[in-house]
């Protein structure tokens, strides 16, 4: 038995080594994979100022590389506007839920930003719908068209 035993061993070591190797290879993907730089970022001690960003790749790795490098800002953001609206924040998802963008890669972009921010900050559980009312912020607050 302990030939046997000793063959097993032997014989799942490769699959272990190739399991944890996969493992490690896919939980490296995404930061491989952002298309985009910071070029510059002046902010204040209050969080307020610029970032300036480079971004390439299809719409939606740039989607996905805007939300890489400013997640916590879009995070932060979704979170105050959810606070600020209150219990109107379900009736802004309503009207964003039926809202048409254009140009249709908008909608690519929105879907890479919502992946990455999945991976970063999978509690908050951000989808398309909170990005586009975080994005139509300055239009609720004024009732202006955009």
């Amino acid at each position: 038995m302990d030939n046997r035993t000793n063959l097993k061993t032997w014989l799942a070591m490769p699959v272990l080594l190739l399991a944890t190797a996969a493992i490690l290879i896919i939980g490296l993907v995404p930061a491989l994979a952002v298309n985009g730089v910071i070029l510059d970022q002046q902010l204040n001690v209050d969080g307020q100022g610029y970032t300036v960003i480079r971004l390439w790749g299809s719409y939606y790795e740039m989607g996905y590389a805007q939300a890489n490098l400013l997640g916590d800002y879009i995070v932060d953001g979704v979170n105050e506007f959810k606070t600020l609206l209150g219990p109107s924040y379900s009736t802004a998802r309503a009207i964003m839920s039926s809202s048409v963008w254009m140009p249709p890669e908008i909608e690519d972009e929105l879907d890479g930003m919502v992946a990455s921010l999945a991976v970063a900050h999978p509690s908050e559980s951000i989808d398309k719908l909170d990005l586009k009312v975080l994005n139509t912020q300055g239009d609720w607050g004024y009732a202006c068209r955009s």
